[in-house]
């Protein structure tokens, strides 16, 4: 290990109360303006996700950004032809045993109880060209993968995409994470052409970015369902 690589400790500028505030007030952001985010700001955020630690120490977490109009759209599309498939397989009952067999019955109800009744809309818009509700017209996408036998790669991705969305809410660029993108970028091969992704690697976790259409006013109430201290 080379004793340069490694930064002196500073001390903070910032307190509890400020963490907290920041914490409080950061919103997911479904709609964005039509108004590029620039590749400076887009590699400030990537400061930051270089600094997300990993649970084996090693560095396998990779980032891919899409801030191409075009690529955007051709992701688009194809994200929705597989969901428009799935949703006809999960009407047929064959098929539905087959899905099931291989995801599980978790995961099955967990799509039909919870993701394709929202899909089916999205697909009927999205058809009509009334708007893209997977993307939500954002102008830039970000998406971190890892190696596929890295044991916690799926963990270090989420930690990588929430240092990501931290640091974008500093600089005032709003993001959103979208649990539908990365099924995707792993099963259609011409998703994984596009981003140039290995067979050895899987996306894991992926956020939309961008300037907010709408400013928040308010921060809303939550609360954990259960905080317990064992004695």
């Amino acid at each position: 290990m080379n004793e340069e690589e490694f930064n002196p400790l500073k001390e903070l500028d910032i307190d509890d109360n400020q963490l907290l505030s920041l914490m409080k007030q950061r919103r997911s952001v479904r709609r964005y303006k039509d108004k590029p985010v620039p590749r400076e700001i887009i590699n400030r955020i990537i400061d930051a996700v270089h600094s997300a630690p990993t649970g084996t120490g090693r560095s396998t977490t990779g980032v891919i950004v899409i801030d191409n109009p075009k690529t955007l759209a051709t992701l688009s599309k194809l994200v929705y032809e597989l969901y428009e498939g799935l949703e006809k397989n999960l009407k047929n009952p064959i098929a539905r045993f087959f899905i099931k067999r291989k995801a599980g019955e978790k995961k099955v109800r967990m799509l039909q109880d919870f993701v394709m009744p929202g899909m089916h809309w999205y697909i009927r818009w999205y058809r009509k060209g009334k708007s893209n509700e997977i993307l939500r017209d954002c102008p830039a996408l970000m998406l971190f993968h890892s190696n596929i036998y890295e044991p916690v790669g799926a963990e270090n991705c989420l930690i990588a995409a929430f240092h990501a969305i931290m640091m974008a809410q500093v600089i005032r660029i709003g993001t959103c994470f979208n649990d539908l993108i990365p099924p995707a970028c792993n099963r259609v091969p011409e998703i994984k052409k596009l981003l140039g992704l290995p067979d050895d690697r899987e996306v894991y976790a992926s956020i939309t970015m961008g300037y907010s259409k709408y400013q928040f006013k308010r921060i809303p109430p939550r609360k954990l369902a259960e905080v317990r201290y064992l004695k």
